[in-house]
């Protein structure tokens, strides 16, 4: 269960999935709601520099403003929450889960 705040984890949660849309081939996305957290998934290729690049504001790797995952990073701080990253089977896959006690 997440407890959180109802104006700031929306607005990360849609820059999630709005960059999943946008960055995919196909142009979907799959979102997992478990026990552990949330999980915004699209196929695609493989982030080229370490995600934590990606964290930092305008860093120009893509083919935007380089604001969404610092957004969304910053979001995760201000709330005790934690953002990750995996790429498997051809898919990036960020979730957002409880940081441990």
């Amino acid at each position: 269960v997440l407890s959180t705040d109802f104006t700031l984890f929306p607005l990360a949660l849609k820059n999630l999935i709005d960059n999943a849309i946008k960055y995919a081939p196909d142009h979907s996305v799959e979102i997992r709601i478990s026990k552990e957290g949330i999980t915004v998934s699209n196929k695609g290729v493989q982030f080229t520099d370490q995600i934590e690049n990606y964290f930092k504001p305008f860093h120009g790797k893509g083919e935007g403003l380089g604001l969404g995952l610092y957004i969304v990073h910053s979001i995760m701080e201000m709330l005790k929450l934690k953002l990750t990253y995996r790429y498997e089977e051809n898919k990036n896959s960020f979730s957002i889960i409880k940081r441990p006690i």
